[in-house]
């Protein structure tokens, strides 16, 4: 059986797929000047990029043919990010807005569950990269807090959600230094720590070099924003808190206490923390062998969805994978250009 991944092998291996000797796998796609045709050859089409408009399309070319398509979530869903990102909106109309997918496979039972209402098919997987190499030992890299504060790098996508946030953490930090609890922070963006040392008059300890698998294990509990680190960090047996500063939109972790305001934060560290049900697979990794691929088909020939029609002979050319393709010669072969250029140089000089 034949599968086409969209995204280069390197990829997939970072998300832990592993593909069984019973399967003839094709690892990106940049032109073809009959894509009808050139889809015919395969049993399954499989995306890790959502946000790319060529590999969207593909899939829903592949599902005009009777070709199943799956797509495999590199990390925990959030919903605002899918709607307001202005990265994922220049190029896609939100994350998740076309049902161009036979399967959805994600990391959380609410996510999946979601999907089930709105899209179709989904399947609970666990990404390696999730993991963050918590299955490897690590050496003690930071000192010992009770808790971490982070963020997305992304944090915020407006002005008002950036004021929001920044206050509500400002009003974590301010409660828990009161207390004499330690903590840490992994915070990149400049503006919320900027909030953060004025109010407390002095820079907190900042944790931004560090491997998050070192951090983690050197923490009792994460308080973030909804995020992949809190999936990272319940799979590490720590305690999270999620911090819902966003009106209207709600989280897919399947874990966690959470809190919106000071007051409600202050009665979930207070209370005592549940038990984590396990709703989600802890062994990362995916494995596409045959039996998947039947059991994609089967569901496709149950489904409903059919894209337009192709024409006889339709020219595609895979844009950004083509962008990222010339990208990663040139960020190659750059290092030894100017190793080449730098040797020449001191011969003359």
């Amino acid at each position: 059986m034949r599968v086409l991944f969209l995204q280069p092998k390197s990829y997939f291996e970072e998300l832990g797929i592993d593909v069984t000797p019973d399967i003839d796998a094709q690892f990106g796609f940049l032109v073809s000047l009959d894509v009808s045709h050139f889809l015919k050859k395969f049993d399954l089409v499989v995306n890790a990029i959502d946000h790319d408009p060529s590999c969207r399309t593909l899939c829903g070319y592949a599902r005009s043919l009777g070709i199943p398509a799956i797509f495999l979530m590199d990390g925990i869903f959030d919903l605002a990010n899918a709607e307001k990102n202005p990265f994922v909106l220049s190029r896609v109309d939100g994350l998740l807005s076309e049902n161009c997918y036979t399967t959805i496979f994600t990391p959380t039972k609410k996510h999946r569950d979601y999907i089930a209402s709105n899209f179709g098919n989904s399947v609970l997987f666990l990404p390696k990269r999730l993991t963050f190499g918590l299955e490897e030992g690590h050496e003690k890299a930071v000192d010992k807090y009770k808790y971490l504060i982070t963020s997305a790098k992304t944090a915020y996508f407006d002005d008002t959600e950036r004021d929001d946030l920044a206050k509500i953490l400002v009003d974590v930090i301010e409660y828990l230094d009161k207390r004499g609890e330690s903590f840490a922070l992994r915070i990149f963006d400049n503006y919320l720590l900027s909030k953060i040392n004025a109010s407390l008059k002095r820079k907190p300890v900042n944790i931004v070099d560090a491997p998050f698998s070192d951090v983690i294990g050197c923490v009792d509990a994460v308080i973030s924003p909804p995020s992949s680190v809190l999936h990272t960090a319940s799979l590490a047996n720590k305690r999270v808190y999620i911090l819902n500063f966003r009106k209207g939109y709600e989280d897919f972790l399947d874990f966690g206490l959470r809190f919106s305001n000071i007051n409600e934060f202050k009665m979930a560290i207070n209370i005592c923390y549940p038990e984590t049900e396990w709703h989600c697979v802890r062994r990362a990794g995916l494995v596409v062998d045959e039996e998947l691929v039947l059991s994609a088909k089967r569901l496709e020939r149950n489904g409903t969805l059919r894209r337009e029609k192709l024409g006889k002979r339709s020219v595609f050319l895979n844009f950004e994978y083509a962008i990222r393709y010339c990208y990663r010669i040139i960020k190659d072969r750059l290092p030894r250009v100017f190793s080449f250029v730098n040797s020449f140089v001191r011969v003359f000089y």
